[in-house]
């Protein structure tokens, strides 16, 4: 698999924290899917791709992004990627936690806007990341910002934030191949 590189200088959230490096793992096969990978917290892009390239799914083109530098209130302040700061695992976000949260979801988004029409587009991640692929995947980001449509999400050991902000928070309904229909309360 090819392995590329591209540098988000220009890509900055509202407090000034600039993205990571975004790793791009190009398929061996036919391109049929475009998923973007998020990663955990103190991780990188570069993880990411290695995980990913590791399943060996020929047709599949990951994108790897790698979340911002910042410091994590739930680890005492500590300086780490985070695609958003965590006080507590918890579906009352603050509102800064919102506001990067949403700042990562626009990246999603611009991710996959330019991917041909013809390729399914996804979202995964683990921890961190998954709660944020969730989030944008459940439809809380700000109205239309997630107008596309999704083939594919992927969460592994994660929640999804904020929930009680959705237009309908007892049933999230994640449309896929496998519909899932999540029910709270």
């Amino acid at each position: 698999m090819c392995i590329s590189k591209n540098h988000n200088l220009f890509v900055k959230d509202n407090n000034g924290i600039a993205y990571g490096d975004t790793t791009l793992v190009r398929p061996r096969g036919t391109h049929k899917a475009t998923i973007v990978w998020l990663h955990d917290i103190g991780e990188n892009g570069d993880d990411s791709a290695r995980f990913v390239r590791d399943l060996k799914l020929r047709n599949i083109k990951w994108i790897c992004p790698t979340a911002p530098t910042r410091h994590v209130s739930r680890l005492g302040g500590a300086v780490t990627t985070a695609w958003f700061n965590v006080n507590q695992v918890s579906d009352n976000m603050q509102n800064d936690d919102l506001v990067s949260i949403n700042i990562t979801s626009a990246l999603v988004a611009n991710l996959l806007a330019n991917e041909p029409v013809h390729v399914k587009k996804g979202v995964g991640g683990i921890g961190l990341g998954a709660a944020e692929a969730l989030y944008f995947a459940s439809g809380c980001v700000p109205r239309g910002m997630n107008n596309m449509s999704l083939n594919a999400i992927v969460a592994i050991n994660g929640w999804l934030p904020a929930w009680r902000y959705s237009s309908n928070p007892k049933t999230i309904i994640i449309p896929g191949l496998l519909t899932g229909v999540l029910t709270f309360g």
